[in-house]
Order: C-alpha cells, then structure tokens, then sequence
C-alpha cells in the first residue's frame, strides 16, 4: 500500500547494507514496509515532468489515491481515482476541483527551473553529456 519511486531505491540500500544515508535528499527508505512493517515515513506526493526542451512539457503529481497529469504547459489537468481507475480512464477533474487545485500548487511547488532546460525552446544542438568537438 505504499507508493515508492526510484529516487527510495538509494537511501532503501543505504539502510540495508548499514551505509549513510545522505541528508537532503528526496527519497525514503522503504525498509519496512517491504519487512512487512508500518512505514512510518511517507511521501507527500510525488512529482514528475517532461519535456522541457521538446515541443510539449508535461507535469504529473501522484498523491495518495490521486494523479494529477498535465500534457502540455497551458492545459487543463486531468485527475485520476489510481484506487478505482488504475488504467486512467475516467477524467475526475470537474468533481474534485479542490484536488486539482492542490495537485497545481504541488506542479509549481516542485518544479525547480534550469537554463540548461528552458521549457518551451526547442533544443537544437548536440547531445548535453557530450563536450563540444574541438575544431
């Protein structure tokens, strides 16, 4: 019943192999509750996006029984039950409006922006981890 995402992978290993887990960091170790236990610590939500440098920049936040997905910078956001509607069938948006609006302040919250990745110009050049060609 718990929701994880990559970024518990680090800090679940840390604890299980007796490392430090770093401060500052996003995820939560999810030892207990593949133990079987309480998992006293949760996430608030999760938060992801895409696009920044492609023609369309989408944003989804998943919190609790909710997910939250915009496709598209000025589009409306569509709300999904994940506990009734797995597949994201059913749009839940006009009944939940007091959700949809968390769920957009949780978007702005958690969007950290950066030059590197301007939303909404196209990237043109070479690939960002690769150095320029000397000529």
């Amino acid at each position: 019943d718990n929701v994880i995402s990559f970024q518990d992978v680090m800090p679940t290993l840390a604890e299980l192999t007796g490392a430090k887990i770093p401060k500052n960091i996003d995820g939560i170790s999810m030892v207990n509750a593949f133990l079987g236990r309480t998992q006293e610590r949760q996430h608030k939500y999760l938060y992801w996006d895409y696009g920044h440098c492609r023609n369309r920049y989408d944003q989804a936040v998943r919190m609790g029984k909710w997910k939250g997905i915009r496709l598209g910078k000025r589009e409306n956001i569509q709300l999904y039950d994940l506990e009734t509607d797995i597949g994201e069938e059913k749009d839940l948006a006009k009944e939940h409006p007091e959700i949809v609006m968390e769920i957009e302040k949780l978007m702005k919250e958690a969007y950290v922006p950066n030059k590197r990745y301007p939303i909404g110009i196209k990237y043109t050049g070479s690939p960002i981890w690769k150095k320029d060609e000397q000529k």
